[in-house]
């Protein structure tokens, strides 16, 4: 983790007269394909650390009347600006005006270093969920052509839920991307670094993580500090901060009350694992932060614990959720679960409340 703290592997760009590959990594920010996509570009740059440590600080989560528990973080690229690219984008709709063949209008975006996000039908497409059973939209982001044995090379989730490279062929591209089941008013978004004289380094401010982690302490809904400049409509369920524990407690104990009435269900797994990552890169950026010289070491120590009892608690759920399909005991799992989420929250706060008061 200390090498690499913005990625866990890294494809160089190549570019011969038949192949195209843009630079691309897995990012250690990955749960969600929105913000997966950017951060597979941005972080594959170390000079891009001071910006990305100033982000992702934050998380939300919404719990709803029947049961379903979604976690989120702060930062929705496909909303927000993102800094270091440039962002253009234009209606299928609009696209097919020009009656153009989408897989050259496509190698020639890559030859002009633009990686380009795309809706498609999961229905026509090997690799996921959803292959020959559901008309399904979902995004993927080309980042590279091989023209000699037509492909395109991909960055998406498949049916095994890792964020990986992949290749759809032409044919299969096309009958994807023209599927009706594609509403045309989807935008085709393409990515590009910004010019460096149009966008100087970004400066990490000690002072502003502070305050944002000061804002997670106390649960304050960051989306107000941007309300100026971007409405969203808030859900007033919502929790924000460390106040999203509370929301796992419920989430869990309503898990066990219906065992009790003989409603066994199965854990959602996502949002424990966004927990997971959070605890990670928060570890990550205090590193960071302590190599700029702003903390103490001591920090570091402390805060593996709480990314250790995450990885034990996405385990526990892991471990509960194989139970229950054998129909085996259970309860025991949801009991420790919950009293984890305890214990790792008053921990968290004790960590970063000292932390942020240095």
């Amino acid at each position: 983790m200390r090498e690499n703290l913005l990625y866990q592997d890294k494809n160089e760009k190549v570019k011969t007269k038949t192949y195209i590959r843009l630079e691309t990594c897995i990012p250690v920010v990955k749960a969600y394909h929105n913000v997966a996509f950017v951060l597979a570009i941005i972080c594959c740059r170390e000079e891009n650390a001071e910006w990305f440590f100033s982000n992702f600080i934050n998380l939300y989560s919404n719990l709803d009347s029947n049961n379903n528990l979604s976690v989120n973080y702060d930062v929705q690229f496909f909303i927000d600006e993102i800094y270091y690219l440039n962002r253009e984008s234009m209606s299928m709709k609009n696209l097919d005006l020009f009656q153009i063949d989408i897989v050259k209008f496509f190698e020639n975006m890559l030859l002009n270093n633009r990686y380009i996000c795309v809706y498609l039908d999961e229905y026509y497409i090997e690799f996921t969920m959803n292959y020959k059973l559901n008309h399904y939209e979902h995004e993927v982001l080309v980042i590279g052509i091989d023209i000699e044995n037509k492909w395109f090379e991909v960055l998406c989730y498949g049916k095994d839920l890792k964020l990986d490279y992949r290749k759809i062929t032409f044919e299969v591209f096309k009958m994807a991307y023209y599927s009706e089941y594609i509403h045309r008013d989807t935008p085709v978004m393409f990515f590009s670094y910004h010019s460096k004289l149009y966008r100087e380094k970004y400066k990490i401010d000690k002072a502003h993580i502070f305050s944002m982690i000061k804002y997670y302490l106390s649960s304050y809904n960051f989306f107000n500090i941007r309300r100026g400049i971007l409405y969203r409509k808030e859900d007033v369920n919502n929790k924000y901060g460390i106040e999203i524990y509370s929301d796992f407690e419920i989430y869990l104990s309503n898990i066990a009350e219906g065992h009790k009435n003989g409603k066994i269900q199965k854990i959602e797994l996502l949002p424990f694992y966004v927990l997971f990552e959070h605890k990670e890169n928060m570890e990550r950026r205090i590193y960071f932060l302590y190599k700029m010289g702003y903390i103490e070491e001591k920090y570091i120590v402390e805060y593996e614990e709480i990314v250790k009892e995450a990885r034990i608690i996405l385990n526990l759920t892991i471990k509960y959720n194989m139970q229950v399909e054998k129909n085996a005991y259970c309860d025991k799992y949801l009991r420790n679960l919950i009293k984890m989420i305890e214990d790792i929250r008053k921990k968290e706060v004790n960590i970063l409340k000292k932390m942020s008061e240095t």
